[in-house]
């Protein structure tokens, strides 16, 4: 991130477009002029009815959100691959949290997708004296796996259930018939859009988006003036309506010069026999613009391999775990990039099976080594229960 690679010169200084609300500006909050118009056409790119900028990220859109869907005592019910910010906006709303425990992938020890039968059982085995108001999920997730969110939202609305996705990595999803569906296609009553992932928004921007009748607007409003700052950047703002309409001018043509660079990596990645694409990968609804790269075969950790790709080949990845590391890749990437990346790949692969392991492993170490230890996010684990 972000997803705008930092390719591409702004058309005017930044302080050109950093004002406030006076005349002819509109206010964020209260939008009757320019700042409705650009908010109808966000909702117009999306199909969505009520769509909100949101200028601190997809965390004030989590937090708004929660707020919105649930109120102070409520059950809800959060996949287990929650965003901290949903467990802090539940903490913030004093709710009570169940935990869905989401699908795994073993091989790199991952969450993966909400598994909607599971979600049926425990929503009709709910208390009827305390039913859930609202179920939480992560679609897709960071390492790009989506859920079947149609079929999702089909259940939550049955049991009169409001459906809160946290779509902040799927921005561009339902953008191309090529991509997978997105959450508000699917019928999600709620979903949270980070701009600045996949797209090509300045850092801190998102969209929230609201559909059918079971969340109140009028909720949604008062929460976002609460939780967003009272001084929205107009430099934020103009970057995400530039976002939007990038990709509208732009159309097919971006997406189709995206596929055809992803499959140049593709070609370097089939070819390895210790790293690439996790095995379960290959049958679950992903989506392109993450790539998973498993060390689970290598006697690698995943830290080991990106801080190797970092030093070696000058290539820095967006995520490491013990057994994966992701790169995360938008229309704004260049072949240049896909193939020195598809490079690095497979000559590590190489190495590996020419016994080089010790070699690869002290190279990263040198650096890895000098890394503060990374925080312990454990300590939100109390507000959570299971639900099954």
């Amino acid at each position: 991130m972000p997803g705008h690679k930092r390719r591409g010169d702004l058309a005017f200084p930044p302080e050109a477009v950093d004002v406030t609300e006076v005349i002819g500006t509109d206010n964020l909050y209260e939008p009757t002029g320019i700042l409705r118009e650009a908010l109808d056409y966000a909702g117009k790119i999306y199909g969505c009815p009520d769509t909100y900028y949101l200028l601190n990220g997809s965390t004030v859109g989590n937090i708004t959100a929660i707020h919105a869907a649930a109120e102070r005592g409520d059950r809800i019910l959060v996949a287990s691959n929650g965003h901290r910010s949903v467990l802090n906006a539940s903490k913030l709303r004093g709710l009570k949290v169940d935990r869905l425990q989401v699908e795994r992938d073993e091989e790199i020890a991952v969450d993966t997708y909400a598994d909607p039968d599971k979600i049926a059982r425990i929503l009709t085995e709910a208390e009827p004296t305390d039913p859930y108001k609202a179920l939480v999920i992560t679609s897709p997730t960071y390492e790009g796996v989506v859920s079947d969110v149609k079929r999702i939202a089909e259940i939550c609305h049955a049991h009169n259930v409001i459906l809160v996705v946290d779509e902040a990595h799927g921005a561009h999803l339902s953008m191309d018939e090529r991509l997978p569906k997105g959450a508000i296609d699917c019928g999600a009553d709620i979903v949270v859009h980070s701009v600045h992932k996949m797209l090509a928004g300045l850092t801190q921007t998102g969209l929230l988006h609201v559909q059918g009748d079971l969340v109140s607007r009028e909720k949604i409003s008062e929460y976002l003036a609460v939780f967003q700052t009272s001084s929205p950047s107009y430099l934020l703002m103009s970057s995400i309506d530039g976002a939007l309409r990038e990709i509208e001018r732009e159309g097919a043509a971006i997406w189709t010069e995206y596929l055809r660079i992803r499959d140049i990596y593709g070609s370097y990645e089939r070819q390895c026999e210790l790293l690439g694409e996790p095995a379960s990968f290959r049958v679950l609804d992903t989506d392109p613009c993450k790539i998973v790269m498993s060390t689970a075969k290598s006697g690698l950790t995943g830290q080991e391999l990106q801080m190797y790709l970092l030093i070696r080949y000058n290539i820095q990845t967006e995520l490491a775990g013990d057994r994966h590391v992701v790169a995360l890749c938008s229309y704004r990437d260049v072949e240049e990039g896909m193939v020195r990346l598809g490079k690095a790949l497979l000559e590590t692969d190489q190495a590996l099976r020419e016994g080089r392991l010790d070699m690869i492993r002290e190279t990263a170490h040198r650096e890895l080594d000098k890394l503060p230890p990374h925080i312990n996010e454990s300590l939100f684990a109390p507000c959570i229960t299971r639900a099954e």
